[in-house]
């Protein structure tokens, strides 16, 4: 989906439905989702791009995520906030990729995007003009990247996020979601390469006021040497 401001300011969506596969030929066939992202946005012509995780998005969610974008020109790249999915007991649970893999390393090694109340990108709105200087990961880990290259080469106020009311939502099983939460970790250990790991080893909660939980990280000594000092 590709969005660019009519004459009254509004975003006027224009779609396509195309087989990724007829662009970039020469790279051969489309391997997953971020390399069908990259493909599409070879051909677009619009400044602003909205990307819908799940097809169509609504007119008002395109609007949501492409309104910042036009008002403010010093934001790059908008990230959709789902609602987090309802329990029988206990807060609303976010999807799982997010809270057991991209948002624990994210406040480790990118701790200027601890705060984002969604670390991995859903439905998003970016200038197509930042997007084509990126490289984009074929796989999931473009869901991950594009946050932190945008936040990289512009500044963390250069990402923002904004809410769009729908359901994050994952059915796959869960042995199905150990590729993407690889591919993940590559993104990151990718472009991490000249980030330490921070002191601080607590774990941001941005749904509790930034709230920062202790973790137990701490190593204790092989045995052996321990009691052999008693032997």
């Amino acid at each position: 989906m590709v969005t660019e401001p009519s004459r009254s300011g509004v975003p006027d969506p224009v779609g396509w439905r195309l087989d990724p596969n007829c662009l970039l030929e020469r790279f051969g066939p489309v391997l997953a989702m971020g390399d069908a992202i990259w493909r599409a946005i070879s051909i677009m012509s619009a400044e602003i791009v909205c990307v819908g995780r799940q097809w169509p998005l609504e007119p008002a969610q395109i609007k949501r995520l492409t309104q910042p974008l036009i008002e403010d020109p010093t934001l790059k790249l908008v990230s959709g906030v789902d609602q987090p999915i309802a329990r029988r007991s206990g807060p609303p649970a976010g999807d799982r990729l997010t809270e057991l893999v991209a948002r624990p390393l994210v406040a480790r090694y990118e701790p200027a995007l601890a705060g984002l109340r969604q670390p991995l990108l859903g439905s998003f709105a970016a200038r197509r003009s930042v997007l084509r200087t990126l490289p984009f990961p074929v796989g999931a880990g473009v869901r991950l990247s594009l946050l932190i290259d945008v936040a990289l080469d512009h500044g963390r106020d250069a990402v923002a996020e904004v809410a769009l009311g729908g359901r994050s939502a994952d059915d796959r099983p869960l042995r199905e979601l150990g590729a993407d939460a690889a591919e993940l970790i590559v993104a990151l250990r990718r472009r991490s390469t000249t980030t330490q790991a921070i002191d601080d080893e607590r774990l941001v909660q941005p749904w509790n006021g930034l709230s920062r939980i202790a973790l137990a990280i701490e190593e204790r000594p092989p045995l052996r040497c321990i009691l052999a000092d008693h032997d």
